[in-house]
């Protein structure tokens, strides 16, 4: 085995050295492909050499299993080498559409690729009416989602015919095609009215199917119409007669039944106009009402531009009420305003209230305004007010926001010491108050300011004189004297008294006043020149006060109240020098003085006396029922001190007005009646006859003796300070009795008393334009509320139109029950007493305070009562029990602090205008 070897090493060595002593061959490599899970590479498979850097794989996809929004997929990658593998792939996940997609009853979130659902929810349906359907055709609504698009028409059936009522409206009077009309409009002097027209005005139809009944409130106590069961002919008809009061609206209504009918005839035949409130028709048939487009405010103003006159198609606005201007509304979009004509809107159309209106389009000579409209609907504004600063003395309020309209709130005024009140403002318009304190009706965004002024004492008045209120006098004449009022006069020298005093250079002009001069304020309108101003004592030598140099103000004010001057001299020193005006603070005794209205305490339910002594002048107006007679005889009997009666009114032929002086005899103890003056009418001549049998030298004249359409105002002086005007209105031609009364305004210093017995409405919106400046913000007015503070006379533009700073109302208390409740349904009527304490607090009845003295001094007046004759009980709700009212706390209490009042606070929801703590 050894042998063997060792032959097979030494062949092996043989070889080998024969090779190597041959020339060596190149090695050719034999490439091959080797990869691992990364990267491929090429090696020699004959010496296993690595012939080429190694490769990332360049993977090819394929798929074996594609994946789902929820289930993986599978596939293969496979690289050119020869490398393959196989993976999962992940799920795709759901992509739901972002909008809703929707079947009939739902709508949804759906996915794109699988059409699986989410959010899945039912349909918010909501429905707009495409074609309103009507008894003659058939309509149609779009029901649609609120949430997606999902959306449907559906028919809607014809209307059954259902009986429904056509309303005859003021501001929609001829808006009804399916009536025919004629001389049917509306009333523009009073436009919650319409006026159907005497001599043949009519409103007929058979075109409304058959008609069940007709009802018409109208204004007044007459009805001149005449219905009719047919469109030309037919029976008469007899309506039921009620009385019915609609806001401010009161007056008859009048019902007829027509049997269903197939047309009617409402026609007025008479020699005078009727006035309706509203006309109702219960009908069973279809008219088709006038159809309005919507249109915003510049398309409104697009269409006005191209017409002539009016538009007779109908349009639909909405905007924010942004000013108001008696019968003229400007109504804004924000961008666009347009100007609506109002006339017989009177709620909801407020400032700054966003309101939805329906009307007609007009251009009125180049004006575009939006005419006879009615209101659709309304967003309610709330207000805020802001307190100016003052000098001397500051406001509280118990409100500054969030405040409605017509809310009243309640102004607390703070003077320095040493300072008072002299003007209370409301947006610029002066506004009343008493003791310190004021209610302000709110009816937008508001700016309160006050003026304070020094507190010279309770026996104080200070009276304004502007020169141009005065005749005019001569110019440049020496020593012209000018009487002002009873207090002061001025004479003049080298001046000119007219529209202006002008003191020429050198000139001067001594004023003279009957008290002791507190303050003067001159007011200029000269820029420069040099005055010097003096004062003196009664029967002493002038001081100078003081030297001004003009400087273009226009006001001077002079404080010489440690001083006693009753004369203060003006003196040009330079210059020709103008004044408008003056005004004085000075001190008066007038307290001891003046007039004082005795208000008799009335036994029935109406009744109408007041006793007026002025020194030893004496009026009574009117004598009350007949149960009033005793009552009538102890009030003159007390204050008629010398047994003469100077002058007797009866304002008018009601027996309620006269009847304590025919029925009984109050005039016993008086020695003479010296002038009676009645309203116009026949019946007068009862009256008459009774007074002049008793006093045969008494001096009688009707109303229309004194004053006439030509002399409209009649006066009779007292004295310097006191006088009587009589005005005449046209009440005295026409045959209502309420309306004939006598109109007197008895003037006293600043004072003046406005009585007009049972005047109504109608007569007081007749009286108005023909007086336009009755009153004036510098007059303290007592207003005595017409016709016992009835519902059809006390309006609020009359009462605005008075002005009244106190008021007070005669008629007695009716008690309507066994429990002796107060009947609120009768004189004098809440809503009317409302509508005078919106405008003033001070407002006294002697149904509550027994009789009544008030007294006036010719600035302010007081109010003191005497206890009342009748008990009456309140009724608590809460505790179901009656309460006797107090007659001796109520003696001096005004008409809304009373518990008559604040039962009806509490009872029959009404305003409490006192701002007091109710009784219970």
């Amino acid at each position: 085995m050894k042998s063997k070897f060792k032959s097979v090493l030494c062949s092996i060595i043989f070889l080998a050295s024969l090779t190597g002593c041959r020339i060596q061959e190149p090695h050719v490599h034999s490439e091959v492909t080797r990869y691992d899970d990364s990267y491929h590479w090429n090696i020699c498979e004959i010496c296993n050499e690595i012939t080429s850097t190694k490769v990332e794989h360049n993977f090819k996809e394929e798929t074996i299993k594609n994946p789902t929004c929820t289930e993986k997929g599978e596939k293969k990658l496979k690289c050119e080498c020869g490398y393959e593998k196989n993976i999962e792939v992940d799920a795709t996940g759901h992509k739901f559409n972002k909008n809703y997609e929707f079947d009939e009853n739902y709508h949804f979130h759906k996915c794109l690729d699988c059409g699986e659902k989410k959010d899945i929810e039912s349909h918010d349906l909501n429905e707009e009416i495409i074609d309103e359907p009507t008894p003659i055709s058939e309509g149609k609504k779009r029901i649609y989602c609120n949430n997606c698009n999902y959306e449907k028409e559906e028919i809607l059936n014809k209307l059954p015919l259902v009986e429904t009522t056509i309303e005859i409206l003021p501001d929609e009077v001829n808006e009804h095609p399916y009536l025919e009309m004629n001389g049917v409009y509306l009333n523009e002097t009073y436009p919650t009215e319409f006026t159907i027209e005497k001599n043949g005005g009519y409103i007929k139809s058979d075109k409304i199917g058959t008609i069940a009944e007709i009802s018409v409130h109208l204004y007044g106590y007459y009805n001149n119409l005449k219905i009719y069961d047919d469109i030309s002919d037919g029976n008469l008809l007899t309506g039921e007669k009620t009385y019915l009061t609609d806001g401010d609206n009161s007056g008859y209504l009048y019902t007829y039944t027509l049997n269903d009918s197939d047309s009617f005839r409402i026609e007025n035949p008479s020699n005078y106009d009727t006035n309706a409130y509203f006309i109702k028709i219960k009908h069973t048939g279809y008219v088709e009402e006038p159809k309005y487009e919507k249109i915003s405010i510049e398309k409104a103003l697009e269409i006005g531009a191209s017409l002539t006159g009016i538009d007779e198609n109908k349009y639909i606005i909405k905007g924010t009420v942004t000013s108001i201007d008696n019968n003229y509304i400007t109504l804004s979009d924000g961008s666009k305003s347009i100007v609506v004509e109002n006339k017989s809107i009177k709620k909801n159309l407020n400032p700054d209230y966003f309101v939805e209106l329906k009307g007609k389009i007009e251009n009125r000579n180049g004006q575009i305004l939006f005419v006879n409209p009615s209101l659709i609907s309304y967003k309610a504004a709330t207000y805020t007010v802001e307190v100016q600063s003052s000098q001397n003395g500051s406001i509280q309020l118990n409100k500054y926001s969030n405040i409605n309209f017509e809310e009243k709130i309640n102004v607390t005024i703070l003077p320095d010491e040493g300072y008072k009140i002299k003007y209370l403002f409301l947006n610029g318009q002066k506004q009343n108050f008493y003791d310190n304190k004021s209610s302000l009706l709110i009816t937008q965004n508001s700016i309160i300011t006050a003026v304070f002024v020094k507190d010279y004492g309770q026996n104080t008045i200070e009276s304004e004189y502007v020169f141009s209120s005065y005749e005019e006098g001569e110019d440049k004449k020496y020593q012209e004297e000018h009487k002002l009022d009873s207090n002061t006069k001025i004479t003049i020298t080298n001046s000119f008294f007219s529209s202006n005093l002008t003191i020429y250079e050198k000139g001067e002009a001594l004023i003279e006043s009957n008290g002791i001069i507190k303050e003067i304020t001159l007011n200029t309108n000269s820029n420069s020149g040099t005055l010097k101003v003096y004062g003196a004592e009664k029967g002493k030598g002038f001081i100078e006060i003081k030297t001004i140099e003009l400087d273009g103000s226009k006001q001077y004010i002079l404080d010489i109240s440690n001083e006693n001057y009753t004369f203060i001299k003006l003196v040009s020193e330079k210059e020709n020098i103008s004044f408008e005006s003056f005004s004085m603070v000075y001190e008066t005794d007038d307290n001891a003085e003046g007039f004082v209205i005795h208000s008799v305490e009335m036994v029935g339910t109406y009744g109408d006396s007041n006793l007026i002594t002025y020194k030893n002048f004496d009026i009574l107006i009117d004598g009350g029922t007949a149960s009033d007679s005793s009552n009538v005889k102890k009030v003159i009997d007390t204050y008629v001190l010398d047994g003469v009666l100077d002058l007797l009114i009866i304002t008018h032929p009601d027996s309620d007005h006269y009847g304590g002086i025919t029925s009984g005899n109050p005039f016993q103890n008086l020695t003479n009646i010296n002038m009676m003056i009645t309203g116009d009418h026949s019946s007068n001549d009862q009256i008459v006859n009774n007074v002049s049998s008793k006093f045969p030298d008494v001096e009688v004249y009707n109303i229309l003796e004194l004053v006439n359409t030509e002399k409209k105002i009649h006066t009779l002086k007292v004295d310097d300070d006191f006088s009587i005007d009589f005005f005449w209105h046209e009440g005295y031609t026409l045959s209502s009795k309420n309306n004939q009364s006598v109109a007197t305004m008895i003037k006293y210093k600043n004072t003046k008393l406005f009585m007009a017995g049972d005047m109504e409405k109608a007569e007081c919106n007749r009286f108005m334009p023909v007086y336009p400046n009755l009153t004036s913000p510098e007059d303290f007015v007592i207003f005595k509320a017409l016709h016992h503070a009835s519902n059809g006379s006390n309006e609020t533009n009359f009462i605005e139109y008075i002005k009244p700073d106190f008021a007070f109302v005669t008629a007695g208390m009716k008690l309507s029950d066994p429990n002796k409740t107060p009947n609120y349904r009768a004189h004098p009527y809440l809503d009317a007493s409302i509508r005078i304490g919106n405008y003033t607090n001070k407002y006294y009845w002697s149904g509550i305070c027994g009789q009544l003295n008030i007294s006036c001094n010719g600035y302010t007046a007081t109010a003191k009562g005497l206890g009342r004759s009748k008990d009456y009980y309140v009724y608590d709700k809460n505790t179901g029990n009656y309460i006797l009212a107090d007659k001796e706390k109520e003696k001096d209490v005004t008409y809304f602090e009373s518990y008559f009042y604040q039962n009806a606070v509490l009872n029959m929801d009404k305003p409490n205008l006192a701002n007091i703590k109710l009784f219970a």
